[in-house]
């Protein structure tokens, strides 16, 4: 089960029933004097079935171990209190301890936001409901909340005779964080590039603007000597650097895409437009969207309409609460 990647790294791979993401892949950093997980499932039994055997395999000591975590999403997070030992430090990015805090001790608050984010670009109330109620971000999370030493760009962290350089990726979310190992060209990536697949960048409650961070993200890590790239899920089998790029050109091919439906339907909504953009999903029409699919659909195709209203490429007007875009000055 457990595979060895370099003599003290190891990869979990953990269930995640029911998700279309299929596996986490946790990482483990073993060493003499004390060890490292990176990420660890959901709350439900199911991953928690596969991480405890992992650790046990490696024959870990979880008082000896402490816990990395990329981002704040409940895939990463929702096991700590399970598997943590007494002891264990807890890592995160001080913007998603924030984010963190805030969907565990108020979730009406948090998810108040969410839901003003979504309702104003015309969201269909009840399609938000069916969506919200079955988010794992809300039902698989961490039912016991815990602390977190707050991590931040540039920062070294040390286990053992290791060291780590915290990169900051902001996007995906924005307190996400990779760690490099600069001795074996190694970076643990979390959510920020992921090879099978393209990492979800959802609208945020303004102000704030995801897919600006993201991109800005991918750039940075060009600057990293990288041999072996570790993502959260799926493979660990493409070419680091072409991956970025291909990353890239995919948002710019969406922006596009999104640029054309405005054109050619002034005053359309948020909804209207992710209704009419392509997705790699198997169902029959945008009715036939699973709720949750139609959610991240939905997140990421406003996350797009914000950089381009950024960019200045698309203006906003506001009709009876509802925002509806057309093309600035009526071309781009």
């Amino acid at each position: 089960m457990v595979q060895r990647i370099l003599p003290n790294i190891f990869r979990i791979p953990v269930r995640l029933k029911g998700n279309p993401l299929k596996i986490l892949n946790s990482y483990v950093v073993k060493t003499t004097d004390r060890n490292l997980l990176i990420d660890t499932g959901f709350n439900q039994d199911e991953s928690f079935e596969d991480l405890k055997k992992g650790i046990e395999e490696l024959d870990l000591d979880m008082d000896k171990t402490d816990i990395f975590l990329t981002h704040f999403h409940s895939d990463h997070t929702g096991l700590v209190p399970r598997i943590a030992g007494t002891s264990s430090k807890k890592y995160m990015g001080a913007a998603d301890i924030e984010l963190f805090e805030a969907q565990n001790s108020d979730r009406d608050g948090y998810w108040g936001k969410v839901k003003d984010a979504f309702l104003s670009r015309a969201y269909p109330e009840d399609e938000y409901r069916a969506a919200v109620d079955r988010n794992p971000a809300r039902h698989l999370v961490s039912p016991v909340r815990f602390d977190c030493i707050p991590v931040h760009d540039n920062e070294v962290l040390r286990i053992g005779d290791m060291e780590f350089v915290c990169i900051h990726t902001p996007g995906h979310t924005p307190g996400h964080f990779c760690l490099y190992n600069k001795k074996n060209k190694l970076i643990f990536l979390g959510d920020q590039l992921l090879f099978d697949i393209t990492p979800n960048i959802s609208v945020r409650p303004r102000p704030g603007n995801a897919l600006k961070e993201y991109l800005e993200s991918l750039q940075k890590l060009k600057n990293y000597d990288v041999a072996i790239p570790l993502t959260a899920h799926r493979e660990n089998n493409g070419n680091y650097y072409a991956r970025i790029d291909e990353l890239i050109q995919h948002h710019d091919i969406r922006l596009q895409e999104l640029i054309d439906i405005i054109k050619t339907n002034p005053g359309i909504n948020g909804y209207q437009a992710a209704a009419k953009m392509e997705w790699s999903i198997r169902a029959k029409s945008w009715d036939d969207f699973p709720p949750g699919q139609k959610w991240f659909a939905v997140a990421e195709a406003l996350a797009h309409v914000d950089y381009l209203i950024y960019m200045g490429k698309v203006s906003v007007e506001n009709n009876n609460g509802i925002e509806q875009y057309s093309i600035a000055g009526g071309g781009v």
